[in-house]
C-alpha cells in the first residue's frame, strides 16, 4: 500500500487489486473519508469513494431525460407508421401486389441484384 500526502489535499491509498480484494471492508471503511485507489496490471486504476448524492441525482436525471426522449423518438415512430397505414395508398391492391413479392422472395423467384454494375445492366435491359 502506498499513501499519498500533499499539503492542499487529503491522504489518498494505494492499493493493489490484491490487496483489496484481502482487505476489502478495511478499504471500503477506509473510503467514508479518504480517497482509495485500486490498482490493476495493464489497466487504469479504480477510484472508490462514497458517492456525492448530488452526483447520483445529477445522473439519474439525465439517465430519466435519455430514457424520455426514447420513449417519445418510439411514440414519435409509431404514430408516422400509423399514418403511413391509415393513408389511402395503401390499397388493398397493392397490399396482395406486396405479399405476392414477399412470397416470389421465398420461392426463390426474381432478379437478385448485387452490384452497382447489376443494377445499371437490369435497367438498361428494360
Amino acid at each position: 500500500m502506498y499513501f499519498c500526502v500533499h499539503k492542499k489535499y487529503k491522504i489518498m491509498h494505494i492499493v493493489t487489486a490484491r490487496e483489496f480484494r484481502a482487505n476489502q471492508k478495511k478499504y471500503f471503511e477506509l473510503a467514508e473519508t479518504e480517497q482509495v485507489y485500486v490498482q490493476r496490471k495493464g489497466h487504469r486504476p479504480i477510484c472508490i469513494s462514497v458517492a456525492d448524492e448530488d452526483v447520483l441525482a445529477g445522473r439519474m436525471a439525465k439517465a430519466m431525460d435519455v430514457i424520455e426522449q426514447s420513449k417519445q423518438r418510439i411514440k414519435d415512430s409509431l404514430n408516422e407508421l400509423s399514418s403511413i397505414a391509415t393513408d389511402n395508398w395503401l390499397t388493398p391492391e397493392l397490399i396482395r401486389v406486396i405479399e405476392q413479392g414477399e412470397k416470389d422472395h421465398a420461392e426463390g423467384k426474381g432478379v437478385v441484384l448485387e452490384s452497382d454494375e447489376d443494377i445499371k445492366r437490369f435497367f438498361d435491359s428494360l
